[in-house]
């Protein structure tokens, strides 16, 4: 995923999907299938399956095991999902700059992380 072509065209219900995981990520934890599948706020759990069965498609998500313990699946970000949200953020930085350079303001600068 190496530009903002590569950026997968996902539905609303598949990019809450997304962010849900990344959430969860954030907070550095790991989301179970489980608890992926009792997202009502975001769709029935038909839907969910659905989605989250794209998302394993798209290679932006993966099911994995913990250790050794074969009951429970866990749902992580790939490299190409980590990769998909650091696509949206150099698209949105570009239509930051665009617009602010179109409207007259100087760009303000802020660090990157590293």
């Amino acid at each position: 995923m190496a530009d903002q072509e590569a950026i997968p065209d996902l539905d609303a219900s598949s990019k809450q999907l997304m962010d849900e995981i990344a959430l969860f990520q954030l907070r550095e934890k790991a989301m179970t299938v489980t608890e992926l599948m009792n997202l009502a706020h975001i769709a029935s759990p038909a839907t969910l399956h659905r989605k989250f069965t794209q998302l394993l498609d798209l290679g932006l998500v993966d099911a994995v095991f913990k250790d050794r313990n074969r009951r429970t699946k866990y749902v992580l970000l790939t490299a190409d999902g980590q990769a998909y949200y650091k696509a949206i953020e150099r698209a949105f930085e570009q239509a930051q700059k665009s617009v602010s350079e179109a409207l007259g303001f100087r760009a303000l600068s802020r660090p990157h992380p590293a």
